[in-house]
């Protein structure tokens, strides 16, 4: 999860979402990779992409074409009809970017693609127009004509999604649609600079630009002379078909230092002469050490701020991927806004020794109990703790029908 790197940022900001998509994302459906490559197809049930490939010319590579069943040129005819009728049509339009196959499970195919001029595309791996839905005897716009990467499937929680990424020059912004019944329903987002799948278990991150921090440091006529934009990740998680935020509990030092790992990080900051402002443990596994610093004399010429990136593991923490992040700190959350479902997954994260590769992959709610397949094992959490239930999780094609069936009932 390195998008917060100051690297990514410099990215967002020079070419949106041109270099700021994921290189790969995994569902138990396909593998998609970006659109300047070739199309990955593993699917069970057919599902397939047929991504337009004038891209591939830039990196010197001939993807091959696929072949398109009658199915899907059915479903094109649908899209192309539907746009005439609503005065959308152009000679010059084509449908690109395709994403098709029966993402629902229901027998019936679906068609998510780009129907617009490609060429007005503001760079080569783009799809200008609008975002279609087509499936059974009707099409439908999903979106307005804009540029956009072609669209993505995401499963998760047992449940199928378009990811569309809407690209300007300088951010993006993401939007997702849940396929059910052969309909394509939009699922809605906290408004952040793109919204990525991270991994393949149904957790999202986005980077988040806010005016959320002020530093009370004032001129000889008590004039304030500090702004607090700041730029930080944030970290989502997708439950019945929406997506939320995941919040946090604050950390004493104490509670902190508690970790094997904590007194190094700690000394890092105040080696520097910066001062910590909070640590929050996020139920998405991460530890936030947010710090400031001021000059000697304590005005503002030489004032820094920024946050160090921790996994925590068991009664450790380590390093995150994304390590020290100087694009702002994190305030403190509101408490009361904070969910079972995030108190189940920092028991979970504490309960284990693990690596921080080892994450929570399949999962479930039942009211106040948190059902999760962790580090191979099958766990129960609620308030009263983590028990383990089955000492080898299996591979689930239904996690939370598993759970219903064999666990609840």
């Amino acid at each position: 999860m390195k998008r917060t790197s100051l690297i990514l940022m410099a990215a967002l900001l020079l070419c949106g979402c041109n270099s700021a998509e994921p290189a790969e994302i995994t569902t138990p459906a396909a593998t998609i990779t970006t659109t300047a490559e070739t199309s990955v197809l593993t699917s069970e049930t057919a599902i397939t992409t047929v991504i337009e490939t004038a891209e591939t010319e830039t990196i010197g590579v001939s993807a091959p074409e696929v072949e398109k069943t009658d199915g899907q040129k059915q479903l094109e005819d649908l899209i192309i009809s539907a746009a005439k009728e609503q005065g959308m049509y152009d000679d010059s339009f084509a449908v690109h970017g395709q994403l098709f196959g029966d993402f629902d499970g229901n027998g019936a195919e679906e068609l998510a693609a780009v129907y617009g001029n490609r060429n007005k595309a503001l760079f080569e791996d783009l799809c200008h127009g609008a975002v279609w839905f087509a499936s059974g005897g009707k099409a439908e716009c999903l979106t307005e004509e804009f540029d956009w990467l072609a669209p993505r499937l995401v499963t998760s929680d047992g449940k199928s999604f378009i990811k569309l990424e809407k690209c300007y020059v300088s951010s993006s912004s993401s939007y997702y649609f849940i396929i059910e019944n052969s309909t394509a329903e939009a699922v809605p987002l906290p408004i952040v600079q793109g919204l990525y799948p991270d991994g393949e278990y149904g957790d999202f991150t986005g980077v988040q630009s806010a005016y959320d921090m002020s530093v009370a440091v004032y001129e000889d006529g008590g004039n304030p002379i500090s702004t607090g934009h700041t730029w930080k990740t944030y970290w989502y998680y997708l439950m019945d078909g929406s997506i939320y935020s995941y919040y946090a509990e604050e950390l004493t030092e104490d509670e902190f230092l508690a970790y094997e790992g904590a007194q190094e990080q700690l000394y890092s900051v105040y080696k520097e002469g910066r001062e910590v402002k909070s640590i929050l443990k996020w139920g998405s596994g991460i530890i936030t050490v947010s710090w400031q610093k001021f000059s000697e004399n304590g005005d503002i010429e030489g004032y820094s701020f920024g946050n160090i990136l921790l996994d925590y593991r068991g009664k450790e923490v380590f390093p995150h991927a994304d390590g020290y992040d100087n694009s702002g700190f994190y305030l403190n959350p509101d408490y009361s806004e904070i969910t079972a479902f995030d108190r189940c997954m920092i028991k979970l994260y504490d309960s284990a020794e693990a690596s921080p590769s080892d994450k929570v992959k399949e999962r479930a709610m039942t009211g106040d109990t948190l059902y999760a397949s962790y580090c191979g094992k099958l766990w129960r959490v609620n308030e009263s703790g983590a028990e383990i239930l089955e000492e080898s999780a299996e591979s689930y094609d239904n996690f939370p029908q598993y759970i219903k069936e064999r666990i609840t009932q």
